[in-house]
Formats: structure tokens, sequence, C-alpha cells
């Protein structure tokens, strides 16, 4: 069976209410009849020139969970700072079906020094639970080149401190 669903969200920023992007999230899941096969990828773009974020990918075969490797997670400057990546980690982790969640999914990425911004590093932090977290990896050069690696966690709801979310359509298909 296969479900596909779209969230739009409209950004705003606090608190001057001034529109920052349209983020939508396209979510495709798949589970197999036998159920040892379940894969959801999730795609987030946003209203931009150059419109893909990232496109994430979790898939369990016989109840293990594959690793997700982060490859080019890129917000556009004029939006930096302003903790939508923040909210784009929140909302992909409660996209993740519980199940998923559940088998504890990993995450990893390479950070570069061209893409350093404000709160990057607290963001991959978060987003790996770093310190915390035993198994969570994260190295970063004086010059700004780095990884990380570890479970996924969930961010929180930090920047609805800075911005306001307003939801908009969500759209099903199901097809078995």
């Amino acid at each position: 069976m296969e479900t596909q669903e779209t969230h739009l969200y409209t950004l705003f920023s606090k608190p001057k209410g001034i529109v920052l992007c349209t983020v939508k999230f396209n979510v495709r899941e798949y589970k197999s009849e036998c159920g040892k096969i379940h894969k959801v990828r999730i795609k987030v773009e946003h209203d931009s020139m150059f419109p893909l974020v990232e496109q994430f990918k979790f898939d369990v075969y016989n109840g293990k969970v594959t690793n997700h490797t982060l490859i080019d997670f890129v917000l556009p400057y004029a939006v930096r700072g302003n903790r939508i990546g923040t909210f784009i980690m929140h909302m992909v982790y409660n996209l993740i079906p519980v199940s998923i969640r559940n088998l504890k999914p990993r995450i990893s990425g390479r950070l570069h020094k061209e893409d350093q911004s404000f709160n990057r590093d607290t963001l991959w932090r978060s987003v790996i639970g770093h310190p915390k977290c035993k198994e969570s990896k994260f190295r970063v050069s004086k010059c700004g080149d780095g990884n990380f690696s570890g479970l996924f966690y969930d961010v929180g709801r930090s920047w609805s401190e800075t911005l306001v979310v307003r939801k908009g359509q969500t759209i099903k298909i199901r097809s078995d």
C-alpha cells in the first residue's frame, strides 16, 4: 500500500508578520503486504528560485531502519537566522510514522564552511542529541568544515519564538 500527502505551511517573522517563505512537505509512504518493508520519503521544498531543501529517506527492512545521510540541506540566505531549519527538522521528525521513530532512525551529514550560518551547529547538535546522547558524533574544524551522526531526535518548538506558522492545504492520495 502506498500513500502520498502534501502539507503546505506559510512562515511569517515575529513580531512584524512579514512573509518569509512557503514550505511544502511531500510525504510518500509505502508498506509491503507482508509488513517486512516500510519506506518513507519526505521531500522538503520552499518557494524560491532553487526550491529543494532536502529529501529524507527512511527505509525499514525486516524491522531494522536504515541510516539517512543528509546530502544538501540548504536554505536561502534571505531566510536564514529565523529558525526555519529548526521548523523543518521538527516537521520532518513528526511526519515520520511512529512505527519508524520507535526503531530509532539515525541521521548523518557533512558540514561545509561555505554554508556556515549563525545557528547551523546548534541545529545539528539538537538533531542528534549532542552531547547528551553518547552515540552522537559532532566534529567541526576551526574553518567550519565537519560532520555529524547520531540518532534522529525531535528538535522541539523553539522555532515558535521567531516564527508564526500558518498551515495551508493538506492533500492525501492513497493507492493499494
